[in-house]
């Protein structure tokens, strides 16, 4: 038993899917190849093949300018019915996949914590939460580290990414088209058991800190082949599976990867509300006069 993800409107294969629908409905089947290869080509379709034939579809429907799916259709040969297939199917397409990357933002193990990204076949998004934490180094600084929350998703599609960032529980919103330009390297070694490639991009960040000064640095896997990562380094042919600044080696590295239910975690829907711009988003969030703006009108609304 194989289970496949029909990427390519191939016509035998669409031809194949649409018997199976015929029969399954007994010529009453709710989809043509027309409709097929839109569901191929907005949505998802998978298959399970017992030596090579399809004995087994389901189909799921995009959401017009939405990043949810709906189940379209499930359908079994009549010979393979009652064998477990269609659970099997459902249980497996509905899962999604879960990173966790070990995060190190400044100078001391001590305030380093975990990011989570979640992906399925069409986006993902990347929740980082860190806490406030005031910690003394050991070279005896104190150093307090602000808190801070937002969810970035990636559509892999469109490319589009939608932002929001919470602040003084005001959320904040920006979208912009993903615009890394990435020089892809021949370098490559082992990471956590992938094979990984290295590739180089302009950091994104505030450039009067040190940490984002100079280039951020990833090391993807073709291994997980979905083009995201964190911090909203997307665009890659693969996973990222480390990433970090150069001048200061801080950044994410892998910590696990698992399989997920559905269940487990719910993709976010984002708000489009109190829009700002994609600079405000990732560097001046704490500068900004347009987000000091939409804080105090938050505020005032409350009273």
């Amino acid at each position: 038993m194989e289970l496949v993800h029909i990427k390519n409107p191939d016509f035998e294969v669409m031809k194949k899917i649409v018997e199976i629908e015929q029969e399954a409905f007994e010529g009453a089947g709710n989809v043509d190849l027309w409709i097929v290869k839109a569901l191929i080509r907005y949505g998802l379709v998978f298959v399970i093949k017992e030596d090579e034939n399809i004995v087994c579809i389901v189909e799921y429907m995009q959401i017009f300018n939405k990043k949810s799916l709906f189940l379209y259709g499930i359908s079994t040969l009549k010979k393979y019915r009652h064998k477990g297939y269609a659970n099997y199917i459902l249980n497996e397409t509905e899962k999604i996949l879960k990173v966790t990357y070990h995060t190190k933002e400044i100078l001391s193990k001590k305030a380093d914590f975990e990011t989570v990204l979640y992906a399925d076949d069409t986006h993902s998004q990347f929740v980082f939460d860190r806490k406030a934490v005031s910690l003394t180094t050991e070279e005896g600084y104190i150093l307090k580290v602000t808190p801070s929350f937002y969810i970035s998703d990636y559509n892999f599609q469109t490319q589009e990414v939608h932002d929001n960032r919470t602040l003084d529980k005001v959320v904040l919103s920006s979208q912009w088209k993903n615009d890394l330009v990435w020089e892809i390297t021949d370098e490559e070694k082992e990471i956590a058991g992938y094979k990984v490639r290295k590739a180089i991009t302009d950091s994104y960040g505030d450039k009067t800190e040190l940490l984002y000064t100079g280039k951020a640095i990833a090391w993807f896997t073709t291994d997980i082949p979905i083009p995201t990562g964190p911090e909203r380094y997307y665009g890659l042919p693969g996973l990222i599976v480390e990433l970090y600044y150069e001048k200061t080696r801080e950044g994410y590295s892998l910590k696990k990867v698992e399989q997920v239910s559905k269940e487990d975690y719910t993709f976010v829907p984002l708000t489009d509300e109190n829009p700002i711009s994609k600079e405000d988003m990732i560097e001046n969030y704490l500068r900004s006069k347009e987000v000091k703006d939409i804080l105090k009108a938050a505020k005032k609304k409350k009273k």
